[in-house]
């Protein structure tokens, strides 16, 4: 788990910069062939993305993501807000161990379920744009699907509203992993997902 987040932080990393240059907004001095380089570095994120779902699966730790959750996840996300804006106090530590029956209680910030299901509706965002970016003879479905879309909202339809759908699905990601990454720090999980050690509370009853 931890080797295949730090992959997708890698080339999530690569698509970023090599995407900023595309823009035009900046030049990072990245190759000519960046166009190339971002769509390589894309399939192999998918490939990456997948093997992280596939571990979730197999380590049977999908029904801490179940979309029933949302709900209890979208309110703690609420609170954990207002505790970094100091308008509420901190929320406690979530996580739980049960170590008589071997099992936790709560494994994960329940904030996270939000940003889980957030990471795969941009992820796939993404994907399905990026896809129809550099194989639009193959995804061309896609403009079919977003021409009238585009034209009925913005009066403009093929590879631009396709690019402009792209950038902002980017620039949401960006600040969800922004955010992410300040929770991890909040709740001191970054020694954890580096090294695979942490001091979890423990139910009182052990």
């Amino acid at each position: 788990m931890r080797l295949v987040h730090w992959a997708l932080v890698a080339v999530g990393s690569f698509l970023f910069l090599t995407g900023i240059q595309l823009t035009g907004i900046i030049n990072l001095g990245l190759p000519d062939i960046g166009y190339s380089l971002h769509v390589a570095a894309g399939l192999v994120f998918l490939g990456v993305a997948a093997t992280f779902v596939y571990a979730v699966w197999i380590n049977h730790d999908y029904k801490w993501f179940n979309l029933r959750r949302l709900p209890f996840s979208a309110w703690y996300n609420t609170r954990e807000m207002l505790g970094w804006l100091r308008v509420r106090p901190p929320v406690t530590e979530p996580i739980l161990y049960d170590a008589n029956n071997h099992e936790y209680v709560e494994k994960l910030v329940p904030s996270v379920i939000v940003v889980w299901w957030g990471y795969i509706f941009l992820g796939a965002v993404l994907a399905v744009t990026g896809l129809a970016d550099a194989f639009p003879s193959t995804f061309g479905f896609i403009y079919v699907l977003t021409n009238p879309i585009g034209e009925a909202l913005t009066g403009v339809g093929g590879l631009s509203f396709v690019l402009a759908i792209h950038r902002l699905a980017a620039l949401l990601l960006l600040l969800t992993v922004t955010s992410h990454a300040y929770a991890a720090f909040v709740f001191k999980l970054l020694r954890s997902i580096v090294t695979g050690d942490r001091d979890e509370p423990v139910l009182p009853s052990a």
